[in-house]
């Protein structure tokens, strides 16, 4: 119970099986403003070469605190609204409101099969490597942490490089979590060999 070798797996979509708006990019591209009135068609791209899976016409009309973006994609038609908290050093933090839920949140998510955009909670979605063994989580989190310190050729047999903008600490601190890692690693393959 709870070894090397559990963990959740199956179930249903994961965020990473999703369609995604993202406020804040939506926000960095444009596509959105405050104060204004916009048009216009998102798309997202897969594969090699690039080939447009999705898309979706919106209009959004934003006030100084609040708004709202009207989306087309397919036969769906729906509102989804747009509210503002103000943040501590002033200026205002912008949000969806979940057209499920009605919770504020980032991001909105739009699963296989799934009709309507909306937050990752009224879709039940959990993150891929909350699906994991304890022994592909621990893997995920050693590359992760690795590729950011491998050298040039991506080799990190030599042992770590420290980025010039990363300080000392910071670094120090990845090189001993990816030793702890290694370990984790390395039982587990042990475990598997020896059942």
């Amino acid at each position: 119970m709870g070894g090397l070798g559990s963990g959740r797996s199956g179930g249903g979509a994961t965020v990473d099986d999703c369609l995604r708006l993202d406020l804040s990019k939506l926000f960095r591209n444009g596509a959105l403003e405050a104060g204004h009135f916009r048009t216009g068609t998102l798309r997202w791209q897969d594969g090699f070469p690039r080939q447009v899976i999705f898309s979706l016409d919106y209009r959004a009309s934003l006030e100084s605190e609040s708004g709202s973006i009207f989306i087309e994609h397919g036969n769906r038609k729906y509102w989804v609204e747009l509210t503002t908290t103000s943040q501590r050093f002033g200026g205002r933090r912008w949000w969806f409101v979940c057209p499920l839920t009605g919770s504020r949140v980032l991001k909105l998510h739009l699963p296989p099969g799934a009709s309507t955009f909306a937050s990752r909670q009224a879709h039940g979605l959990s993150y891929r490597s909350q699906r994991g063994t304890p022994l592909q989580r621990a893997m995920d989190q050693f590359h992760k942490l690795a590729a950011a310190l491998e050298d040039e050729d991506g080799c990190i047999d030599e042992g770590f490089l420290k980025p010039k903008w990363m300080r000392w600490s910071t670094f120090e601190r990845k090189v001993r979590r990816i030793e702890a890692l290694e370990h984790v690693v390395d039982a587990g393959f042990d475990a598997r060999r020896r059942s």
